[in-house]
């Protein structure tokens, strides 16, 4: 459930329960962070657990916990839990979570009957950490965890909880980890925890930096700048580094810190993202007058703010070889803003491949401006039906992916680009305007001119020196549809023999690698790959007039 009103998590939460409309509460998202807690022991932060018993269970008379890994716990109210409780918690510290759930339960009863005999209401507070192995999405049809379920669901739902001041909280990373019945719960309330924002950020500086005076030399002035290049992490990362700085007795540099906040947040997300720094613009692609044109009024609207004209992601399609990545890193460079890159995010086990993707999402609406880069799209991002030829997981992605990709939140702060040498592969939901609203050719070269010129070109880049009049002479050894990344393998090749050889001709050596050519890629595959793109493009300026005839092929398309 998002924000709104300039309401944060915590205020929903407290809303929720002083109005009786909610129970029971699903926190999940940056759920292992630090965070500002009141009377806290250690700079004024907590873990979750201690805010929400300070900050929303302060007036409650005892606050049980539950984890995998210690079992029940009283974290507040000791003197008034009695013996029982106490004795059979310690029996059942390593017992299964049914047995552990079961014992909550009782004590519940225990405590709703206490006060129908005694005229007095014990408030009871209940946590449950890392409740994905508590209440797991997987085995689902199994008796043990079924009953955790609806046990704990119970306890939102029956009238006899209800009416009692009972507060029970679920706490898990990722919502797609645990039991779908209560994920679906309509009796509890489901609350994202985001990632700080840049006022969060600030906050947090402003409270730690007598903490940590060395640290904050530099930047003490620039503070708002360096919220704003940090977002993204959390501040449990950003307390790590202080720390470091502050044994280390080194200040942090305003011009370090974009860097540092990339390396915090691939590791804070377990490196299923990596952020490319680019080293190209839009002056080193080749040829392609008309694309650039097009995407450089496209990048300058995006810097004047006129969000709503411009496209909400590029599907960059061609064979392979064709500089698809290369075309991202240009275009990162010339806009001046990231790209961050979806690495291998599927996982091997239940579930894992739909948490991974939830926590991606989540940083990434947390991040300023940047480019959003899915290579192999067509293996990665799924398809709608889940038949004989996909899994449900892959349906389950799909709609995920869907979802955030048309998100109107995200326009004019993200763009995505998806590459692919299958677009047709693609889901065609995943191809329409509102998710990707240009479609890009990237092609091998049309002529052996345009050949010729990409073997000069890359041939600087090598530091090679091939003669220009050269191209008279072996003109009918350069082969057709060359690509930049076949052209880079033969100089590499070429600059190999030279290195171990340094007395060899580099023209002779051009002529003889030539001579025995070998494409990378099928020329049968390469020519589909280059129709299916050509008739997906949005544009057929973007398409050379040589290739212009493959328009109107229309045989059968085939795996290839």
């Amino acid at each position: 459930m998002p924000s709104s009103e300039g309401k944060n998590w915590l205020d929903h939460v407290i809303e929720a329960y002083r109005s009786g409309a909610n129970r029971q509460f699903v926190l999940y998202g940056n759920t292992h962070d630090i965070f500002p807690v009141p009377n806290s022991s250690e700079n004024g932060l907590g873990n979750l657990s201690d805010l929400l018993s300070k900050a929303c269970l302060s007036a409650y008379d005892l606050i049980l916990s539950l984890d995998i890994a210690t079992g029940i716990k009283v974290m507040k109210g000791q003197e008034i839990a009695p013996e029982w409780l106490n004795d059979r918690a310690h029996k059942e510290r390593f017992g299964n979570p049914r047995q552990q759930v079961a014992l909550l339960d009782e004590f519940i009863l225990y405590c709703v009957n206490y006060s129908r005999a005694e005229g007095k209401k014990i408030h009871l507070g209940l946590l449950i950490t890392n409740a994905q192995y508590v209440l797991p999405n997987i085995n689902t049809t199994s008796i043990d965890v079924s009953a955790v379920a609806l046990t704990i669901k119970r306890w939102s739902e029956d009238p006899v909880f209800k009416e009692y001041p009972l507060a029970t909280f679920i706490i898990c990373q990722n919502l797609s980890e645990i039991h779908p019945m209560i994920q679906t719960n309509s009796h509890g309330l489901r609350l994202e925890i985001p990632l700080p924002t840049k006022q969060e950020i600030q906050k947090f500086f402003k409270q730690q930096q007598s903490h940590y005076p060395i640290a904050f030399k530099e930047i003490q002035e620039s503070q708002t700048s360096a919220a704003q290049l940090l977002a993204g992490t959390s501040l449990n990362s950003l307390q790590a580094m202080l720390k470091l700085k502050e044994y280390q007795k080194e200040a942090i540099k305003l011009k370090d810190l974009e860097s540092i906040a990339h390396r915090l947040v691939e590791e804070s997300c377990d490196n299923l993202i990596e952020f490319i720094r680019p080293k190209h613009n839009l002056s080193d692609l080749y040829g392609q007058a008309a694309l650039k044109k097009r995407i450089q009024n496209d990048l300058n609207l995006w810097q004047q703010g006129m969000t709503k004209v411009i496209p909400k992601g590029y599907l960059l399609m061609g064979p392979v070889g064709t500089g698809k990545s290369f075309f991202v890193e240009a275009l990162a460079g010339e806009a001046q803003v990231p790209v961050v890159k979806l690495k291998n995010f599927r996982g091997k086990y239940q579930g894992e491949t739909e948490s991974n993707l939830e926590r991606i999402f989540r940083l990434l609406r947390t991040l300023p401006r940047c480019f959003v880069f899915i290579d192999e799209a067509d293996q990665s991002m799924g398809s709608r039906d889940s038949g004989a030829s996909s899994s449900p997981v892959d349906a389950r992605v799909y709609s995920m992916f869907a979802q955030e990709m048309a998100s109107e939140q995200n326009r004019g702060r993200l763009i995505w680009l998806l590459a692919t040498s299958r677009p047709d592969l693609l889901e065609v939901d995943l191809k329409r305007p509102g998710r990707m609203d240009l479609k890009i050719p990237l092609l091998p070269c049309e002529s052996i001119e345009s050949a010729w010129a990409l073997i000069q070109a890359l041939s600087n880049k090598h530091k090679l020196s091939i003669d220009a009049h050269t191209f008279d002479s072996i003109a009918d050894l350069i082969p057709k549809w060359m690509t930049p990344g076949s052209t880079d393998s033969l100089l590499r090749d070429l600059q190999r023999e030279k290195q171990i050889d340094p007395s060899l001709d580099e023209q002779s050596l051009l002529i003889q690698r030539l001579q025995d050519y070998q494409p990378p890629v099928s020329p049968l595959v390469m020519e589909e790959q280059t129709r299916i793109a050509i008739q997906e493009a949005s544009d057929i300026r973007f398409v050379p007039e040589a290739f212009r005839y493959l328009r109107t092929i229309t045989q059968p398309i085939t795996r290839l």
